[in-house]
């Protein structure tokens, strides 16, 4: 079971399971890899997403059925959960719900946010985790239905994307507490900086070129912004990764799902600190390759560059990029594929 607060007709979950709940999830990731769904397996189930891992859901998963509250992802810690093309959402009600907590991060990518049944398609972001919509489709014809709340100090990025639906506040970004959503669109007709109304509707193109519609309602509390990011306009982001050019010390980012060491795909997340980038614009990809090129390239031999990997990552540890349980497997992928290659 799971407490929920009521906001403005917005069921918003508190996504902290009892602990009987917990013990009792359907379905759990949470040995920090990279879990990709392509069918309608999680249709009806309670997902918990822990300790560092990834859920993808790609095209052909369906998430929540025709009964009432089926299909419900709870997110923790740093892990992520990245809609590639999936629907979340039934004709039941409550169903197709993701809960993020602490750190976590939704990506949506593409796919359909919302369904027949009223409150279908819903996020309820808490506590510092984020939202990126790139693609897709929010709304559905249920009430309520592709809805995406941000609350506490939770943020949200809108880069893609239409919002709207048939059904009553269907197509919905909600802004509660302090939170903070930065609408990535051009050619809206408003001028770029904090958006003044609690409610409307931004319509334009992406950077891109690609039509994107956004309808918002949030709190005096929250803060909503409009960020000129156009072409001609605005820095330059090569690879996309949200760090402009000029600031971005990777600026040809790795931003594949898992690390990749040379030849070898090691199937660990590739996120530093729950996000694809850390605040210079490198990924743990960039990091570690940077540090097995840099570790090759000044060593004389075999036991030289064994020790000099095994400095990098010990310091990759104790800065917080490297988690404790990654660094003997980085170690093993890293030899093998840099000797065998030699």
């Amino acid at each position: 079971m799971k407490t929920t607060q009521v906001a403005s007709g917005f069921v918003l979950g508190a996504s902290l399971l009892l602990h009987a709940a917990v013990s009792n999830a359907l379905v759990v990731f949470d040995d920090g890899a990279v879990h990709s769904i392509n069918d309608e397996s999680l249709l009806f189930e309670y997902v918990e997403v822990r300790n560092g891992s990834t859920l993808r859901l790609e095209s052909g998963a369906v998430v929540g059925g025709p009964f009432d509250e089926s299909g419900v992802i709870f997110v923790h810690d740093t892990s992520s959960v990245v809609v590639a093309g999936a629907r979340l959402g039934g004709d039941g009600g409550s169903t197709g719900i993701i809960y993020l907590n602490g750190n976590s991060r939704l990506v949506i990518e593409g796919g359909v946010i919302g369904g027949a049944g009223p409150s279908s398609g819903q996020v309820a972001a808490f506590d510092q985790s984020a939202v990126v919509i790139l693609d897709g489709d929010i709304g559905g014809a249920g009430s309520l239905s592709g809805v995406i709340g941000l609350s506490d100090a939770s943020t949200g990025e809108v880069h893609g994307g239409r919002f709207g639906g048939t059904g009553e506040f269907s197509g919905l970004l909600y802004g509660y507490g302090a939170s903070q959503a930065q609408f990535f669109i051009c050619e809206s007709g408003v001028p770029p900086g904090p958006i003044a109304a609690e409610a409307g509707t931004l319509a334009g193109v992406s950077r891109e070129g690609v039509p994107v519609s956004v309808q918002f309602v949030r709190e005096p509390t929250a803060v909503f912004t409009l960020v000129e990011d156009c072409d001609g306009g605005g820095d330059v982001d090569t690879d996309g990764d949200g760090v402009p050019d000029r600031l971005d010390l990777c600026p040809q980012s790795d931003l594949h799902p898992t690390v990749r060491v040379f030849d070898i795909d090691t199937r660990i997340p590739n996120l530093i600190h729950g996000r694809p980038v850390n605040a210079e614009g490198c990924s743990l990809a960039d990091v570690i390759n940077h540090l097995l090129r840099e570790a090759w390239d000044k060593s004389r031999n075999r036991g030289e560059f064994l020790r000099a990997v095994m400095r990098g990552l010990r310091e990759l540890r104790r800065d917080g990029l490297l988690p404790h349980r990654f660094h003997g497997h980085f170690l093993n992928c890293a030899v093998r594929a840099r000797w065998n290659s030699r």
